[in-house]
């Protein structure tokens, strides 16, 4: 248990260094000020382990309501979701609540304090469910604050939020289990495994920004990390070394083995420092490579991001237009689902499978159909498309669609605009049919290009990543 408390002090200290050191703004140096308050709390929490009595005991709980307080108030502030004041207020009156009620040890805990294989293992008293309560409340605020935040980001952000909310909800239903729940059921043992949360906190924040440069930190975590582990192994190896030469020469003369031990601790010292910077040296090298190639698979990431957000709004610019050329009829925008073939509108209400006669028929076909022109044209069309068209009559008659529009080059087509109308008398009149078909042929030009545009990103990124 301890080894894994040492484990969590060390990852969350790099943490918070790295950040620490090139904070930018506001936000990440409060974080990194978030991080050490953390490595305080498992510190504490690391001395309760072998000396399980009080004072040990309320002090972990009373930096636990510091720390329950200062998630909340980041996560107000990272999320740049408005807060009212009063929030605030009330957020630091139920923290002061948390701090009064953890320095009362009989009736916040029981007097029993008895060691055990996972820490110190304690009795809870009557005021534990005051503290309980009210952390359930803060923690409940933060995340409703960042989930806010991630259902409004969008790219490279969204894709940084999502470790975020991962690195901070998972450990947040951890302790609320572990330390808020299960004790009143009679576990109370689980309450020592709730500093292991700072490492799943750690490891998924440290991810973001090793992967997704979360914070637009220059020095990554991983960096640190091998770096530190480095210097272990050769600090190591060289006192193995000297230790080596001291057993080897033990049997020989003691003056000569002196002098050899000596010669061997000065050969140590000159050459220890020149060969640490030479190994930094080449693995600064390779990180700086790798991070170069991470910036720039990043960077077609986010073009892909923003190419994908240009053909949306073309289509929904397209939607308008024939929306307000047709004032009596209803358009549709159905687009295809990045899984599979099946087209849905954005309510959901009106679902086209891959294998219907409708996505069939579009599957190469970049022409505006118009329904009532069907048995006009049924020649100009090869035998299978003219059977995908008989089978699709049905589904055009019972959706009282008058024309439909796709979009997308002759390998895939992207989305299609359904022209629906409430009466099946009402038809297109030929102006109208005419500004239509100019009209797609105007979109579908611009839509193509973005369409081709963002099938080379598409294949960037694969590569890249």
């Amino acid at each position: 248990m301890q080894v894994f408390l040492l484990i969590a002090i060390l990852f969350n200290l790099i943490l918070g260094v790295s950040i620490f050191l090139r904070a930018r703004n506001e936000i990440q140096l409060k974080f990194s000020y978030l991080v050490f308050l953390i490595i305080v709390w498992v510190g504490i929490n690391f001395i309760l382990y072998w000396y399980p009595s009080y004072p040990y005991v309320n002090i972990s709980y009373t930096v636990g309501a510091i720390l329950i307080w200062m998630i909340f108030y980041w996560l107000s502030l990272f999320s740049r979701v408005y807060v009212k004041p009063w929030i605030h207020v009330l957020a630091i009156f139920g923290t002061i609540i948390s701090i009064s009620v953890s320095l009362i040890p009989v009736r916040f805990l029981g007097v029993v304090v008895s060691p055990s294989a996972l820490g110190a293992q304690i009795e809870r008293g009557d005021l534990y469910i005051v503290y309980s309560l009210v952390s359930i409340a803060i923690f409940l605020g933060g995340l409703y604050f960042l989930t806010r935040g991630f259902m409004g980001s969008k790219g490279i952000e969204r894709l940084q939020y999502r470790y975020v909310l991962l690195g901070f909800s998972i450990p947040i239903f951890i302790v609320t289990l572990f330390d808020f729940i299960l004790p009143f059921y009679g576990y109370l043992m689980v309450v020592n495994l709730d500093s292991m949360t700072s490492l799943v906190f750690a490891g998924f924040i440290g991810y973001a920004i090793t992967r997704y440069r979360f914070f637009d930190i220059a020095v990554v975590v991983r960096r640190g990390v091998i770096k530190f582990v480095t210097f272990v192994i050769v600090f190591g190896s060289y006192i193995y070394l000297v230790i080596l030469i001291q057993k080897l020469l033990s049997r020989s003369d003691q003056k000569f083995e002196n002098m050899s031990l000596i010669i061997a601790v000065l050969l140590v010292a000159v050459t220890a420092e020149p060969f640490r910077k030479w190994v930094y040296k080449i693995m600064d090298r390779m990180f700086l490579q790798r991070e170069h190639q991470r910036d720039e698979a990043l960077m077609r990431l986010d073009m892909l991001a923003r190419s994908s957000a240009h053909m949306a709004e073309i289509l929904d610019k397209t939607r308008n237009e024939l929306a307000q050329l047709l004032p009596d009829y209803q358009v549709v925008l159905i687009t295809k689902l990045h899984t599979g073939d099946t087209f849905q509108d954005s309510t959901g209400g009106i679902v086209l499978p891959g294998n219907s006669p409708v996505s069939a028929f579009f599957s190469d076909y970049q022409r505006a159909l118009i329904i009532d022109e069907i048995p006009h044209r049924l020649g100009m069309y090869s035998e299978a498309r003219v059977r995908l068209l008989e089978a699709s009559r049905k589904y055009f008659s019972q959706n009282h669609i008058k024309a439909v529009i796709p979009f997308g080059t002759e390998e895939r087509i992207v989305a299609m605009i359904l022209i629906r109308s409430t009466s099946l008398m009402k038809v297109l009149f030929i102006d109208q049919i005419d500004v239509l078909k100019k009209i797609h042929s105007i979109c579908n030009t611009a839509l193509i290009n973005a369409e081709l545009y963002h099938q080379a990103l598409e294949r960037a990124v694969r590569n890249a990543l």
